[in-house]
């Protein structure tokens, strides 16, 4: 079940891009786990440049939180200037729209 718009999850994982395989295309990097509200991101214990995007999405899943919240909350924490609760929770409503808004206009093309 994912989080609503009005529930926020305390936390997802992200994907800290390390290299592109020049065989299969495929992006691998570090597991990175980001905290609702906080600026920056706090590394994990999982072996470094071992996942894919599609993983993160996977332990994401896992926690009820959808690939649209995961970025946007991954955006909002590379925003140094959000620097309270308030200025963080807007921009991830300004962010949230554009990417639910985007979607939608690339199912209609």
């Amino acid at each position: 079940m994912n989080k609503t718009d009005t529930e926020h999850p305390e936390l997802c994982y992200g994907l800290l891009p390390k290299f592109k395989n020049r065989e299969d295309g495929i992006t691998y990097g570090d597991c990175i786990v980001i905290f609702w509200g906080e600026t920056g991101y706090h590394p994990t214990n999982y072996p470094e440049g071992k996942y894919t995007q599609e993983m993160i999405d996977g332990f994401n899943e896992k926690l009820g939180v959808s690939k649209d919240v995961a970025m946007a909350m991954k955006d909002c924490s590379m925003i140094n200037k959000l620097d309270t609760l308030e200025k963080w929770e807007k921009q991830f409503g300004v962010i949230l729209d554009i990417r639910k808004t985007h979607i939608k206009e690339m199912e209609n093309v």
